[in-house]
């Protein structure tokens, strides 16, 4: 035994195979412990004290029952004094004191001496705090199902209550039917005074009309007159004052623009078909195409060549002359020629337009005529506003007359009017007393039936009421066991942990057992090819086996174990970087990541009720993307967070994977140089 223990590679398998099984063992030990805690709440014991004074039908006894019923907590019915030496001694979780006056509470909910029984509930937060917060979502369940029960009780008394209404409202229908006999009798005399104010009114109402309609036709006239006259006068003054004056202004403008146009034009023309200015442009194209030809052979000719290009300015004439002779192919035709083409255009154009001016100025003789319109429309408007001012002043006089013969009238019409319409309130309001009570009788004796019926349809109101709403829960995601939400949170603590064992239990061996895997190796590269692939190991271990031990399904086998791997790799490309190249302080600052991690990862409480601090720098640990990943591994799949969480963790594998060998590369060729120059120096 004591050689296989001093065995080296005993020693190296023991240590390899401890860096590989402690961060399972780191998951596993806890999650199996904790895998399903609820499952279990029916041991922990919570007292009970009844002090309710009730001899039958006691409320709190059916709380009781229906508590230990549950199969939540383990109930123990207990004195107050046993509850208390039982919360210091920690042998009960929580007390609850059911008060004396607990029943009648219930009795008293639907009369005026209604009051609040108040249930003490005493947790034992020394001996556990999260029991004490579950025993507290307990008991404000009992609190929602106490408030059910009164209220069944309270709707129940009501509805009693309510049933006795019909034959209490059929004295006040007896009482109405008596009113209505009364009303009926009065409406007949207040009848037939009514037709006899009625037939007065009448006739005196058609002489009336025939005189309102007269001072109605003659006040329209008026109004109507007025505004044809406002009119007139409106056009005479716009016509006299503006129209006029403007468009004889107009006019003479027009003509003397269009007097210089024409003479600008004849200018114009005579110029461009001056013979000796025509000859003078076609001698300058000439000339000008001549120039531009010679001096495009001269810049095409190969011997001149060295000189143009020497010279920018001969280079920058070559290049105008050549573009000048050069025919275009969409027309066919040198710039030169097209140039002489346009001149010519310009002058047939020209031409065209001196006849146009021409032509409207001859038209612009008729408008003389447009002139003497506008005086004898002036004239004309005038003469018509004088005979509508006469017209108007006999209107208003006839106007008067028929407005002090409709004012006599109407004072005579009025005191008829009066009497008829008192008659006629009289006769209304007996009218509506007989059909206000007979309606009120018949709506008493409809609404009797109807809150008859009506009351029928309360018939399990109570029970209704106790427990109006259910709720059915859907979840996105199913976590069934306690301990499969934190399965993710720590697996990543282990494959962190794991990365950290390898460094210290291989690469810091004291006594240098695994020469490839030390400090010292001089094939740093297979030496980091060898930890990832230990690495890829413990990440296969690790789920393999916490899954067989927890029985957790999983969401996709690829992506499960897939993402262990990945996680892996990540995690030990960062510890690598840290150990190889800072040493102490890079295990220092390993250890300072996982701590910061192990808040700032969201692998337990959601972030945003975490201190600010932690939300800040939540998005550049590692572990927040592992924790994400391993969920949608083991409860559900998003294939967006998926891609997103496997670039972040592949980009960090491969980030600093590539540092840890260009660092290790530099060490190694700085080291070599030394020896060199050891060497030398020896």
């Amino acid at each position: 035994m004591k050689k296989i223990i001093e065995n080296k590679n005993f020693i190296k398998i023991i240590v390899i195979l401890g860096v590989i099984i402690l961060p399972l063992l780191y998951s596993l030990i806890y999650l199996k412990g904790f895998w399903n805690p609820y499952g279990n709440l029916s041991e922990v014991k919570v007292a009970i004290v009844n002090e309710d004074k009730c001899e039958e039908n006691c409320k709190s006894t059916e709380l009781i029952d229906k508590l230990k019923k549950g199969d939540v907590f383990d109930f123990k019915v207990v004195s107050g004094k046993e509850a208390k030496e039982g919360l210091k001694d920690l042998e009960y979780y929580a007390a609850i004191t059911i008060p004396s006056d607990f029943t009648s509470s219930f009795e008293d909910a639907a009369s005026k001496d209604r009051h609040e029984a108040t249930l003490i509930y005493t947790p034992n937060k020394k001996s556990n705090y999260l029991a004490a917060q579950i025993i507290s979502n307990a008991v404000n369940k009992i609190q929602a199902e106490l408030h059910s029960e009164v209220s069944k009780e309270v709707v129940n008394t009501l509805t009693g209550k309510l049933d006795e209404v019909p034959s209490q409202t059929k004295q006040i229908e007896n009482g109405l039917n008596t009113i209505y006999e009364g009303s009926s009798k009065l409406n007949s005399g207040a009848t037939e005074l009514k037709n006899g104010t009625n037939t007065l009114n009448t006739n005196y109402q058609a002489f009336d009309g025939g005189i309102n309609e007269l001072t109605n036709g003659l006040n329209t006239l008026k109004t109507n007159y007025n505004t044809l006259n406002n009119g007139i006068n409106e056009i005479y003054d716009s016509v006299h004052s503006e129209l006029v004056p403007s468009v004889k202004n107009s006019v003479d403008k027009l003509q003397n623009g269009v007097n210089e146009l024409k003479s600008g034009s004849n200018e114009l023309t005579n110029t461009i078909q001056n013979t000796d200015y025509q000859n003078q442009m076609n001698t300058f194209m000439d000339r000008t195409n001549a120039v531009y030809s010679g001096l495009s052979q001269i810049c095409n000719d190969p011997n001149y060549a060295p000189l143009i290009n020497s010279n920018e300015q001969l280079k920058q004439t070559c290049q105008v002359a050549v573009g000048y002779t050069t025919v275009d192919p969409q027309t066919n035709q040198t710039p030169i020629k097209l140039l002489q083409n346009g001149t010519n255009q310009i002058i047939e154009g020209q031409n065209k337009l001196n006849n146009g001016i021409n032509e409207f100025s001859n038209n612009l003789s008729q408008i003389g005529s447009l002139n003497n319109g506008l005086n004898k429309l002036d004239e004309g408007l005038l003469n018509l506003q004088n005979g509508s001012s006469k017209v108007k002043n006999g209107i208003d006089t006839l106007t008067n007359g028929a407005d002090t013969l409709n004012t006599n009238s109407a004072k005579i019409k009025n005191g008829i009017g009066t009497l008829n319409s008192s008659m006629t309130t009289l006769k209304d309001g007996t009218n509506t007393l007989t059909n206000g009570v007979n309606t009120a009788k018949t709506e008493i004796g409809n609404k009797i039936s109807e809150t008859e019926n009506q009351l029928k349809d309360l018939n399990g109101l109570g029970n209704y009421t106790a427990d109006p709403v259910k709720v059915k829960e859907e979840s996105y995601g199913t976590v069934n066991q306690y301990g499969l939400f934190f399965t993710p949170y720590f697996m990543s603590l282990s494959l962190w942990v794991g990365g950290i064992l390898i460094m210290v239990g291989l690469y810091y061996d004291p006594d240098n057992r695994f020469k490839i895997l030390g400090r010292d190796s001089k094939k740093k590269g297979l030496r980091l090819v060898l930890y990832n692939i230990i690495g890829i190991i413990q990440a296969i271990v690790l789920a393999v086996i916490l899954k067989a031990c927890t029985g957790f399904t999983i969401t996709n086998f690829w992506l499960y174990y897939g993402s262990c791997i990945l996680i892996s790799l990540a995690f030990l490309s960062i510890i690598m970087f840290l150990f190889f190249n800072f040493k102490d302080v890079g295990k220092f600052i390993s250890i300072v990541m996982l701590v910061l991690q192990l808040a700032a990862c969201g692998g337990t409480f959601p972030i945003q009720t975490e201190p600010s601090f932690y939300q800040t720098i939540y998005n550049f640990m590692p572990m927040r993307y592992s924790v994400e990943l391993l969920r949608e591994s083991l409860i559900n799949i998003n294939s967006e967070i998926i891609i997103k969480d496997m670039t972040v963790l592949g980009l960090i594998f491969i980030v600093f994977g590539a540092l840890t060998l260009i660092t290790g590369y530099i060490k190694t060729k700085k080291q070599n140089e030394k020896k060199n120059r050891v060497k030398k120096v020896a």
